[in-house]
């Protein structure tokens, strides 16, 4: 009876340690991917390559590139807003990135090139800083959730943005959803680790739109 008692304390140590690993390597994940985009010094390109999933090699016919295949397949980027608008509506002109899909790495591109051309922000953070409101409800201090099981990560982030058409700007809270999918490449390649797969936004699509128009 002790053995086998012994054995399920280290079985259930095993599984916690495992989760706490895992639970630090995602939120790592997330951070160095916020970090990235906050600080704008790192390209679409660069950030697609370096933190989604990977892209399939279509030369290939091997079960590793079936696997890719359909990885890629899955990799979406979504900013919710504007959903029961026509194509040629106003404000889809204005906005090109909200309430459609982006897929594939070519996708995720074209998205944050899509914002970049739109947009400008400063000031961006996913972390509290003295005088900040902190919700309980996103994890304490920490804008940062973290659901193992799910491989997903949810982060809270403000930003001052401005609308590169009329110069208006405005501060903004907004939620990120990544999940993650985990790629066993060589350490040599940069590619072993958490890496996103899906990457869905909630903002304030109606004052980028009001900015958009010098009306906000």
């Amino acid at each position: 009876m002790a053995t086998s008692s012994g054995n399920n304390t280290n079985t259930k140590g095993s599984s916690s340690h495992l989760e706490a690993t895992s639970r630090g390597a995602l939120l790592a994940a997330a951070q160095s991917f916020c970090d990235a985009f906050a600080q704008k010094a790192t390209p679409p390109a660069e950030l697609v390559s370096k933190f989604f999933a990977s892209s399939p090699d279509t030369t290939s016919t091997t079960s590793t590139t079936t696997t890719k295949n359909r990885a890629a397949a899955e990799i979406l980027v979504l900013e919710h807003g504007l959903v029961n608008l026509p194509a040629n509506s106003r404000a889809k002109q204005l906005l090109p990135f909200l309430g459609r899909p982006f897929r594939g790495h070519d996708g995720v591109r074209r998205y944050f090139e899509a914002v970049g051309r739109v947009l400008d922000y400063r000031d961006m953070r996913f972390h509290v800083r003295p005088g900040d409101e902190v919700e309980e409800g996103c994890g304490g201090l920490s804008p940062f959730v973290v659901d193992v099981e799910g491989r997903q990560v949810c982060v809270k982030g403000r930003a001052r943005f401005q609308s590169k058409e009329t110069g208006q700007e405005w501060d903004e809270s907004f939620i990120y959803k990544l999940g993650y999918v985990f790629e066993g490449g060589g350490e040599e390649e940069g590619r072993r680790g958490w890496k996103v797969l899906r990457l869905e936004i909630w903002a304030d699509p109606a004052a980028a739109y009001l900015a958009a128009r010098g009306e906000l």
